[in-house]
């Protein structure tokens, strides 16, 4: 492309760079050249440093040489090489900084970008002035290679080189405007919101910053590592802005998010989801707790989560939504493929989930193998849902599983005859909080699991909630003798509870003397709770 070191200057300013510190979206000069069109005289490459990428552009003649070097968005790159006899080759781009490793730009086919840089390379390794000149395809798919919703700035500088550039990539580039907009709308909205929310804050590595200095910039979007944006009132609009972000990779650092207390609704799930290809994000813990998110918004999050978008996650909020058993299906048949095996924390609780036996009869042996805290409690989790959590329990789906909450819920004596079974099979040999209280089973399931506090399966239980439940003097007197034997001496069952140090009954029970005396012989705290 044959042009002065003047038009130059619209790709890349030699001295201060203001015109890329504008970001103008504007109309193409009519000064510039009408077409792209690369000799042998001149060359477009993409290159990384060990400081940052860049995009060079040179033109020579018989006098001098002048180099535009543009700064690129500080994300990988492809890399081209020079192999013998002249051929070029483009390698996916390998960035040892970068968080997740090599990752190829959203907007990317390599069949089409390897088209593109062989047609580049056989116009600049011939000297012929009938050189090939691009396509509108192969212009607008270098200008989406440019894009960065965070710094647009090199995209509008390519955008400007030719008419060629600007009329083949114009819709390009408008999306690219749209996104920015949409990303700085977001940014001002989550700076008002940080005035008046106590719980607010994003982080950049080193520090928290709260306040007015929340997102002091578009461009500091990349840099945040923690974005706790509790209560923001984001709607499913604003979702877009952020699943720009999180899709497009802009947010290489992000460990923590949460958009808990946001209406977000079905649609902004999707927003926030749809983009997400395997490895896109470093998220460890994921909060969207009382975000109104329903069965189509689930299914978002669990096949984003099946593509593997979010291979490092650890936690998972989704408490106090209004999902039911369809979206508990397509979150279990997530958890089956084994795409939350390292997941620690679930919580599920207060939704309308129901029995949720699609859920737990997906998990296979090891399906979340690093769960520690599971809370299911006022999710209407009858006997048939207990029956099938206890069988998933007995295959070992979950066997790290510290801490069992299951309150509130609708199971009677049935389902906890199933889950008493399953613990006295040592399904949890790691279990020290099993919270109960608030369900409907009597002396019987109370005396299934004194069987199985007996048994020396639950060694590690610490806690174990039996309030607000039916039982009476008969599930009172088992629960005393089980004490007792657990007191007694170890030839008889003694140790079989060495850890037990908080038991809580209906307060009725906790007036008894012999379950009291039972407790204070193996040194546990009896504490009365509801009725």
């Amino acid at each position: 492309m044959r042009h002065e070191a003047a038009s130059g200057a619209a790709i890349a300013p030699r001295d201060s760079g203001r015109g890329l510190q504008r970001t103008a979206f504007a109309v193409c000069p009519p000064s510039l050249p009408k077409q792209v069109k690369l000799s042998a005289k001149s060359s477009l490459s993409f290159a990384a440093t060990n400081t940052a990428p860049f995009l060079d552009w040179a033109e020579s003649d018989r006098t001098e040489t002048s180099v535009f070097r543009v700064p690129m968005p500080a994300l990988p790159v492809p890399r081209i090489k020079l192999l013998p006899g002249g051929r070029r080759v483009v390698s996916p781009p390998e960035d040892a900084e970068h968080p997740l490793g090599a990752k190829r730009r959203p907007l990317t086919s390599e069949i089409s970008w390897i088209r593109v840089v062989r047609k580049l390379n056989y116009s600049t390794m011939r000297d012929d002035p009938d050189a090939p000149m691009l396509t509108e395809d192969e212009l607008r798919l270098l200008t989406s290679l440019l894009c960065c919703p965070l710094r647009p700035q090199l995209a509008v500088a390519w955008f400007s080189t030719c008419h060629a550039v600007h009329s083949a990539s114009a819709e390009v580039v408008a999306a690219l405007k749209a996104q920015h907009l949409a990303v700085g709308r977001l940014r001002d909205k989550l700076n008002r919101a940080s005035q008046t929310s106590q719980f607010q804050s994003a982080s950049w590595g080193s520090g928290s910053v709260n306040g007015a200095l929340l997102v002091p910039s578009v461009a500091s979007f990349g840099d945040v590592d923690r974005a706790h944006w509790t209560g923001s009132g984001l709607t499913a609009t604003d979702c877009e802005a952020v699943g720009t972000l999180l899709g497009s990779g802009l947010m290489p650092l992000l460990s923590d998010l949460s958009l808990a207390h946001n209406p977000i609704g079905d649609e902004g799930a999707r927003a926030l989801f749809a983009q997400l290809e395997a490895d896109a994000l470093p998220v460890q813990w994921l909060s969207l707790a009382s975000c109104a998110v329903g069965d189509a918004g689930l299914t978002s999050l669990a096949n984003a989560l099946e593509r593997g978008a979010l291979p490092r996650l650890r936690a998972l909020k989704l408490q106090c939504n209004q999902f039911g058993a369809a979206g508990g299906a397509a979150l279990g048949a997530c958890v089956g493929s084994g795409a939350l095996s390292g997941l620690s924390q679930l919580c599920m609780n207060d939704n309308g989930l129901g029995d949720a036996e699609a859920f737990w009869a997906a998990m296979r042996p090891g399906a979340m193998a690093g769960l520690v805290q599971l809370y299911w409690y006022s999710a209407g989790l009858g006997d048939a849902g207990l029956a099938a959590l206890a069988r998933a329990l007995g295959d070992g789906a979950m066997p790290a599983l510290s801490d069992l909450f299951l309150q509130e819920n609708a199971f009677g004596d049935e389902g906890l005859e199933a889950l008493s079974v399953a613990l006295g099979r040592r399904a949890l040999p790691a279990l020290e909080q099993l919270r109960l209280e608030g369900n409907r089973f009597g002396d019987r399931g109370v005396g299934a699991m004194c069987l199985a506090l007996r048994s020396g399966g639950l060694r590690s239980l610490r806690v174990i909630s039996l309030s607000g439940s039916d039982f009476g003097a008969a599930g009172c007197g088992a629960l005393t003798t089980a004490l007792r034997v657990a007191a007694c001496d170890p030839s008889v069952g003694g140790g079989v509870l060495p850890c037990l140090c908080n038991l809580e009954v209906p307060a009725a029970h906790a007036r008894d003397w012999q379950l009291r005396a039972a407790c204070d012989a193996l040194g546990v705290r009896l504490q009365a709770g509801m009725m």
